[in-house]
């Protein structure tokens, strides 16, 4: 969702904080909570809207038919949603999939509970059972605590730094000084109450932990933890978490500022010890996880948020600042957890990162930790595969089916006159009923009612074998009627069959005519690299098919283009280049050379070198005629201006007219002897064309037949794979983003929208 989201016109809707709400809590005497589960699932996604969720899993290409996690604005479109069933309820406020229900008295708690689980049974909507409290005194919601007696803080926010253990290093006396000094100002006495411990931290000293040391520590320890360090969250300051990975732990400060200068209020501490297997973790995965897991800790908070995120590992700086960027697998699935988050990251050196004393003492708890994603992973493969078909399953649908109602009292009375019952008429004799199991056989095969027709194709397509075998496995237990046909529609809708399958049958080939006049259309290409590390740059003629060869050092705009200088000398400037879709000729300067020559730069059609056929077909003789040079141990470079000679004045095999003559109008003189004409100019332009294109149309008979092709019926408005380069063996012919087409040129279709382009 990372390439789409950047195109996706987020939703801005507010979202409530506990601040926001906290006022109308007051004289509240009974509380419950309500979540809902899976909540962004609830919500289903417009069938125009699902095709940007395709993923790829073991068993084939899948999307979401409802709201899914990692698409940017799914917060705002949720809290919306939830907004509009509860809106005018008294006593019911929602954050995100927390619904708080709450009420003076015994009697008015019931009363508005009663109307919300109402508006949530309308509406659909599920509950979470597990995580529901019903009519507490007291609660905690969203980080403080609710009673009849008020509002305070959690406990919790603070325990991370009550229970970090002393530091035993004086590396880790520095870092408790540097989380100590982020809240400095409001700490009174603050120089005086470090300096026992900023004495561990000069050079030469030695670490010697004393009771001194230890009464400086308890001291600095609960002057953070008390007021006025901690503050309230409020929602109309800046907000910034700082976070940091150790090699055992990872941390996450909560804080806000009144202004940009102004020193940050610390909001919550928070810090926990990695598992044994993350700290295998890269020291990047490490701090991306403390990242994730830190934006994740305060999503109460943040959720809905535009806030600053403070690291020391610069390169997350930009992992986490580019969309377009390409980290490893695990950190990629990080990121798509964050896609909700509206946040900016920024590198502070680990020296000023006040987080990095709770990374290196993580509490001592082994408490396990709440994993988002293992969920989700966990929801979507639960989801994603079709469930077994039992006989039981058809039997239950069999009962239901009107059709096979019909064909239940049919076999038993011996009446067929039904319209109704054509398609079972032929085969009425092999019909039975099953009476143990109440279905109906065709033979020893289940007859399928319609209603399972398409959960059966599926399941024996789970495998995506082709039609004919899918057809062959649902044949050897089961019949329904038109089985081929529904077989066939069903498994050319199968996108990752499409998409890993072959390409349909080609299009005829359409012959390009002969341009009007010589050197007026070029095609342009390289050959090479040469063993030398040397490149050929091949020009050549459209109309004569008259070559012209370069050789250089490297294939930039700046090699490039004095060679083209020099031939345009030589032969003058034509009107049109084509060239394929690779450097320098997609570069802005090669662009700026064509358009400054007037020359009309074109590119053939990227994966398809038959577009520039007539220059691919130039290079074949031009890399014998190399290969051969070395074989001999001639200089190739003197080789190849005899093979020019021979090749410009040899009749081509198309035209049937060697390519000088056509350029030039005359001939050139070679080794072979030759009678002088009496006429002055040989004008042999008009056979030519006609030998190109009767030589064209014979080609393209040829090919039409052997490649069996078929004229193309797509048109503007229809849904395609596009082609894609296979990198590996594995990699499917195909995207499987489906394309839209919005223009065609000829037959084939030249401009799509959609996918990610």
């Amino acid at each position: 969702m990372r390439a789409a989201n950047t195109a996706i016109k987020r939703i801005r809707h507010p979202i409530p904080t506990v601040h926001d709400i906290s006022h109308e809590l007051n004289g509240a005497k009974f509380f419950t909570k309500l979540d809902l589960t899976q909540a962004y699932h609830q919500l289903e996604l417009a069938p125009e809207s699902r095709q940007i969720t395709t993923f790829i899993t073991h068993a084939g290409l899948f999307r979401f038919k409802r709201l899914n996690y990692g698409t940017n604005s799914a917060a705002e479109i949720f809290q919306h949603a939830l907004q509009q069933v509860l809106h005018d309820i008294p006593g019911v406020r929602n954050i995100a999939d927390d619904i708080l229900v709450f009420g003076s008295s015994y009697e008015a708690h019931n009363k508005t509970l009663d109307e919300c689980l109402h508006r949530i049974d309308t509406h659909g909507l599920t509950l979470n059972l597990d995580k529901c409290q019903f009519l507490q005194p007291k609660l905690e919601f969203f980080g403080l605590n609710f009673s009849a007696d008020g509002i305070r803080p959690d406990p919790k926010k603070v325990s991370a730094l009550a229970t970090a253990a002393m530091p035993t290093t004086v590396s880790e006396v520095r870092s408790l000084l540097g989380m100590a000094n982020y809240s400095s100002q409001f700490i009174p006495n603050f120089a005086t109450i470090t300096e026992p411990l900023r004495q561990l931290t000069h050079k030469g000293t030695p670490f010697i932990w004393t009771q001194e040391q230890d009464h400086a520590y308890n001291t600095l320890r609960k002057a953070l933890i008390n007021s006025p360090v901690m503050s309230y969250f409020d929602v109309n300051k800046a907000t910034e978490v700082t976070v940091d990975a150790s090699p055992v732990g990872l941390s996450a400060i909560l804080a806000q500022r009144d202004s940009p200068s102004s020193p940050p209020n610390i909001v919550a501490y928070a810090s926990r010890a990695l598992t044994s297997t993350e700290r295998r973790y890269s020291q990047t995965e490490k701090e991306a996880l403390a990242v994730v897991w830190g934006i994740e800790y305060f999503h109460l908070y943040l959720y809905g948020a535009t806030f600053t995120l403070y690291t020391d590992h610069k390169a997350l700086e930009v992992i986490f600042g580019n969309p377009i960027s390409k980290p490893p697998a695990r950190i990629e699935r990080w990121f798509l957890r964050l896609q909700q988050y509206k946040f900016r990251v920024v590198y502070k050196s680990g020296s000023t990162n006040p987080a990095d004393y709770l990374s290196r003492h993580p509490p001592d708890s082994k408490q396990k930790q709440t994993n988002i994603a293992d969920k989700y992973v966990h929801f979507v493969t639960h989801t994603a595969v079709l469930p077994a078909l039992t006989v039981d399953d058809v039997r239950k649908a069999t009962s239901k089916d009107t059709l096979l109602g019909l064909v239940r009292t049919a076999i038993q009375t011996g009446q067929w006159s039904s319209s109704e019952l054509k398609q079972f008429k032929p085969i009425k004799d092999e019909l039975s009923i099953d009476y143990t199991n109440n279905v109906v056989l065709r033979g020893t095969r289940l007859v399928i009612p319609s209603s399972l027709v398409q959960r059966v194709i599926q399941l024996a397509h789970e495998g995506h074998q082709g039609q004919a075998r899918t057809k062959a496995l649902i044949r050897e237990h089961i019949w329904f009627p038109e089985m081929d046909k529904k077989v066939r529609a069903e498994l050319e809708k199968c996108l990752a069959c499409q998409a890993t399958g072959q390409p349909s049958q080609p299009e005829p080939l359409r012959s390009t005519p002969l341009p009007n006049k010589a050197w007026d259309k070029l095609k342009i290409d390289f050959y090479g690299p040469l063993p030398t590390g040397q490149y050929i740059l091949v020009i050549l003629d459209c109309y004569s098919r008259f070559p012209e060869v370069e050789v250089l050092s490297s294939i930039s705009a700046k090699n490039v283009i004095p060679k083209l200088d020099a031939v345009f000398a030589r032969h003058g400037v034509p009107s049109q280049v084509v060239s394929d879709n690779g450097p320098p000729f997609q570069g802005h300067e090669f662009n700026r050379y064509m358009t400054k020559m007037g020359i009309q730069h074109n590119t053939s059609t990227p994966l398809w070198p038959q577009g520039n056929a007539e220059v691919e077909a130039f290079m074949k003789p031009l890399g014998k005629a190399i290969r051969t040079a070395n074989l001999e141990g001639r200089p190739w470079k003197q080789e190849l201006s005899k093979f020019l000679l021979a090749y410009r004045s040899t009749p081509h095999s198309t035209t049937k007219v060697p390519p000088a003559q056509l350029l030039y109008n005359r001939e050139i003189r070679g080794k072979l002897p030759t009678l002088p004409h009496n006429s002055k100019v040989i004008n042999r332009h008009r056979e030519a064309k006609q030998n190109d294109k009767e030589q064209k149309q014979r080609g393209k008979q040829y090919a039409d037949s052997r490649r069996h092709t078929r004229t193309s019926k797509l048109r503007v408005g229809d849904r395609v794979l596009v082609r894609q380069k296979k990198t590996n063996k594995f990699s499917t012919n195909f995207s499987p983003t489906p394309y839209t087409i919005v223009a065609i040129k000829g037959s084939l279709p030249v401009s799509l929208v959609g996918g990610i382009s």
